[in-house]
This record gives structure tokens, sequence and C-alpha cells, in this order.
């Protein structure tokens, strides 16, 4: 389950490369590890899966993004979250 259903980030103009530009967070109902990713691809933005931080990998060309992360425990059978978070900048 994630903290929150929507995170919103601000980018300043100024962001480099490869910047944290916010952190999702979920935690599993039995305590196993939560790894996370996109649900779509994306040429601007990555998820580091093992800590659910959002990197810009590349300048945007957009003023606002959408984005969903999935939530998942690695554990096998791998559980998702119900519901993946969305997060707007």
């Amino acid at each position: 389950m994630f903290e929150k259903d929507v995170y919103h980030w601000v980018l300043p103009t100024n962001t480099t490369r490869f910047s944290v530009i916010g952190t999702v967070k979920a935690k599993d109902g039995d305590g196993d590890h939560v790894s996370y990713r996109l649900t779509s691809p994306s040429s601007t933005f990555v998820v580091v899966p093992q800590t659910g931080q959002v990197l810009l990998v590349n300048t945007p060309t957009e003023e606002s993004y959408q984005l969903q992360v999935q939530a998942h425990d690695v554990q096998t059978p791998t559980l998702f979250a119900l519901q993946p978070a969305r997060s707007e900048e």
C-alpha cells in the first residue's frame, strides 16, 4: 500500500540530470521488501527499484508530466499493490 494516492512535485528549471525529484513510499502488508517500477516507460524519468526515488534522466520537454509507479514485494509469487501511485510534476 502506498502512503499517498497522488504525489505532486515541482521541478525547478535548473534541475540537473540524475537529480532526485521525489520519492514514492509503499509498505507491504506482511513486511516483505518493496520494489518499485514505472507502469509505462519514460525517456525523461526513471524510478530506482530499491528506494522509490524518481530521477530526472533527460531534459524535460513538457510543462507537466504524470507518471504511474507500481509497487510489488520481492517474494515469490510477486504481489503487486492494488492501485499504482500517481505523480504529477
